[in-house]
């Protein structure tokens, strides 16, 4: 029987290539789309599976309420947390503290054979971790011992890249590196006990993992502050809770731990975060994360996206089968008459469906494994792994072979086989309204999918092309940005000189408009955050401001506004000089004006000490336009700046520019790493998750189109094929092409209305919801929906006209003949 049902499968399809060919053409676009964005979805859930414990594991964030009731919430915690919990909360199993060293400042590790030769680098990926780390993260260790490489101080784990790049072949174990940053003034000599391999689906990024307890050397209270304190979040704290411990028992006990532990109770309000650890990539939004996280969002809708690509390429298969179904109507009353049953029938038709699938899924799979890794290098996934080496990736196909041979088999299966064997040997078939305004209701589902992803694709690109052209309130184009030397002069003065001497020869350079130095950069949030009040003034209220160091040349070299008083001058001691504040703070201290604050004292950091306010410029963003403007203040702070701001006069001769930079740097911080980027690049950065998924949905949104736009042109194929005697008759006549056209066409275009007016509201709603989330965006006007509209037209115009023109042309003796 299946042999039989094989038989006839192929005789037609090789009766009906053309027809073959665009339904197995739509059916391959829908299924590859799914395959690759399933692929991406199962990528972002798989964060943290390799974690034996992972579903008993959660970090321990931040919540903190300043004076003025700014809350600020983070994903670091304050050292002490961590034994805190073990001591006094049973829940707790045990716990792992991670100092992010290569976030907080610029560390350079050197490694020196030998030879005498040297490799120095910057890294970024370098933390101090507990001992526990390493076997509660379940860190696959290639070289050394899970349980004891980082239990003596000055002990260091590397990964296998990193190994290769300092060893090379030489054995790693045992071995010298030398740790310097610039922050802490740390320079450690550390031993090598273990090579691990890379991480890859972890919201934390290492490279390095030193030893926690090597941070109990750094000063006399180095333990107290590193182990008890509760002074200053400085670590990312991880519990892991016994088996059968409830989260909500966990969460319940928290705050007598607080309010045992927190002694300045009375100056701020502090709770806990507990984050299960699989759901920080998705759902982690934090300050102070060790990266950019993804978005539980963007998966979910690139879920829905991929749905709907699979139902659209699902309703051509379904629409095409019906409408020929006339077709097939005799060769189904045949074998009706000859004794097949309703059953025997669906078990051809559904056979017909799974063989028809399975060309599909099989074309899909050699496609997607084609286009994979350029599409894993867009989503920003390892391009290295191949689609069809995921440990999931043939469930995933045989489900989807299963699901689209089903859904697209039954409905035609039903159809054929209810045929009236005596009706369809004479030619009686009468078309079902039922089943007209079935396959009516698929065209304009497909094409209200089309219209919402075509109107979402205009918005999201205005939404993304508004943050990258908006007025920053400062220009971050052709400024080149060097962070801090990472292994600087033990001695202070040198150092002083050190950055002295590479601000002006640097700036000596005729290519080299301003060099300067910031505590900060735009595109990160400032570290330091201060409560600042009116001096003197007892209703005048406390607002959280950010604060950073910086030299004269700052403002001129980022082009920031001054709106009222006077930019920062050396011709002022640097102690008695003020500070110039942003409109955002003058504002919330409640100045009527810009130039009514000048001259104002501020007091800083709970009257520890006041400055005068000299100058006050036009609000700016700091970070993306994501966030709300905050309050700043600046500050003279000449030679403790994390980076070298230079404001390059021209792109022209831009390699000679860079190479006498870096000469300069040589000469100024000998034996440092020089390593530069460009501060619009750095800033740009921010939106990388709104990119990533502007040219997915863009990728979606045209497959969705050719999708839509081969089952038009193949149901409206069918249809002039159906009328073409009618339309003959017509011609005769007298009809002109116009009416012939008009005719043929009004029916699609009826339905290409429904399907828009539907997609107008959905839209809408869904747009809004997305620019929700950023604190500056666009506004959403009515001629972005016309716009979509004719987009639409268009191109459903297009693929209908093939048809329709043939209709119009063809000679209607040759039809009125048959």
């Amino acid at each position: 029987m299946i042999k039989h049902h094989l038989l006839l499968f192929f005789r037609n399809l090789r009766k009906e290539k053309s027809y073959s060919l665009m339904n197995i053409s739509g059916l391959v676009i829908g299924l590859v789309a799914v395959l690759l964005i399933t692929d991406y979805v199962i990528s972002e859930f798989s964060y943290e599976k390799h974690i034996t414990a992972s579903q008993n594991i959660y970090r321990i964030g931040l919540d903190y309420a300043s004076p003025d009731e700014q809350v600020f919430k983070s994903a670091e915690n304050y050292p002490g947390v961590a034994e805190a919990l073990k001591e006094n909360l049973p829940e707790v199993e045990k716990y792992a503290r991670l100092f992010d060293i290569g976030r907080k400042s610029n560390v350079v590790i050197t490694y020196k054979n030998n030879d005498e030769q040297s490799v120095a680098s910057k890294q970024r990926s370098v933390f101090f971790a507990d001992p526990s780390f390493l076997l509660m993260f379940s860190v696959k260790m290639v070289e050394g011992n899970l349980e004891t490489a980082l239990s003596e101080p000055h002990s260091i784990v590397i990964s296998e890249d990193q190994a290769k790049r300092y060893f090379k072949n030489e054995n790693p174990i045992g071995k010298s590196l030398r740790m310097q940053n610039d922050e802490y003034g740390d320079d450690f000599t550390l031993r090598v006990t273990g090579v691990f391999k890379t991480p890859s689906v972890t919201h934390l990024n290492y490279d390095f993992l030193i030893s926690y307890s090597t941070l109990y050397s750094r000063r006399s209270n180095a333990i107290d502050y590193f182990r008890h304190s509760w002074q200053r979040k400085q670590v990312y704290t991880y519990v892991q809770l016994r088996p059968g411990t409830t989260v909500e028992t966990f969460e319940a006990n928290l705050p007598s731990v607080i309010k045992k532990y927190d002694s300045d109770q009375s100056n701020h309000a502090i709770k806990f975060i507990v984050q299960p650890l699989k759901d920080i990539h998705l759902y982690s939004n934090l300050a102070d994360e060790n990266g950019v996280n993804g978005s539980a969002r963007y998966v979910y809708m690139f879920i829905v996206i991929g749905l709907a690509i699979l139902f659209m390429a699902l309703i051509n298969y379904v629409n095409l089968t019906t409408a020929r179904s006339i077709t097939r109507a005799k060769e189904v009353g045949v074998q009706k008459v000859m004794g097949a049953s309703k059953k025997q029938l669906i078990s051809q038709f559904m056979t017909e469906s799974f063989v028809f699938n399975t060309i599909a899924i099989l074309i899909a799979v050699f496609v997607a494994s084609l286009i994979s890794p350029v599409f894993r290098q867009l989503m920003g996934l390892d391009s290295e792994i191949l689609i069809f080496q995921q440990p999931t990736f043939l469930f995933q196909v045989v489900i989807l072979w299963m699901l689209s041979s089903l859904l697209s088999g039954f409905y035609p299966s039903f159809i054929l086989s209810s045929f009236k064997p005596m009706n369809t040997l004479k030619g009686e078939f009468n078309t079902s309204n039922k089943g007209n305004i079935l396959r009516k209701g698929l065209v304009v589902f497909q094409f209200a999918a089309s219209s919402i992803l075509i109107t979402g694709t205009i918005l999201i690109t205005q939404q993304i092309d508004f943050m990258l052209s908006e007025d920053l309130g400062f220009n971050p184009n052709q400024v080149m940005v060097v962070e801090r030397a990472g292994a600087l002069p033990s001695n202070e003065q040198t150092l002083e000189n050190s950055i002295a001497l590479f601000k002006r020869s640097t700036q000596d350079l005729a290519s080299v408009a301003y060099t300067s130095t910031a505590q900060s950069i735009p595109g990160k949030k400032m570290k330091r955050v201060f409560s600042i009040k009116k001096q003197g003034s007892v209703e005048s209220p406390a607002v959280t401001t950010q604060v950073s160091g910086v030299d004269y040349d700052f403002i001129n070299t980022l082009e920031m506004k001054l709106i009222a008083g006077r930019n920062l001058s050396r011709d002022f001691a640097k102690r008695n000089e003020g500070v110039l504040v942003t409109r955002s703070l003058v504002d919330k201290l409640g100045f009527n004006n810009p130039e009514e604050a000048l001259g104002e004292f501020l007091t800083i950091k709970g009257d520890e000490f006041s400055k005068p306010i000299i100058g006050v410029l036009e609000n700016y963003h700091h970070e993306s336009l994501k966030e709300s403007v905050i309050p700043t203040m600046y500050w003279v702070n000449l030679f403790d700046g994390e980076y070298f701001f230079m404001k390059v006069k021209t792109d022209k001769n831009l390699k000679a520019t860079i190479s006498g930079i870096k000469d300069k740097w040589a000469e100024a911080f000998p034996g440092n790493p020089f390593e530069y980027y460009f501060l619009d690049t750095y800033f740009d950065r921010q939106y990388a998750n709104e990119l990533q998924f502007k040219s997915l949905f863009n990728v979606f949104t045209w497959l969705s189109i050719c999708i839509g736009c081969l089952g038009l042109f193949n149901l409206s194929a069918f249809t002039v094929n159906q009328r073409m005697k009618e339309m003959s008759v017509r011609k005769v006549l007298g009809a002109d092409a116009k009416h012939i056209l008009t005719l043929l066409s009004k029916q699609f275009f009826m339905l290409i209305v429904i399907a828009v007016l539907i997609a107008i509201p959905v839209t809408f709603y869904l747009i809004n919801d997305w620019l929700s989330e950023f604190a500056h965006h666009i506004k959403i006007n009515a001629w972005t929906f016309v716009s979509s509209a004719l987009i639409v037209f268009v191109i459903s115009g297009i693929a209908i006209s093939f048809q329709t023109v043939r209709a119009v042309v063809a000679n209607p003796v040759n039809h009125l003949k048959d």
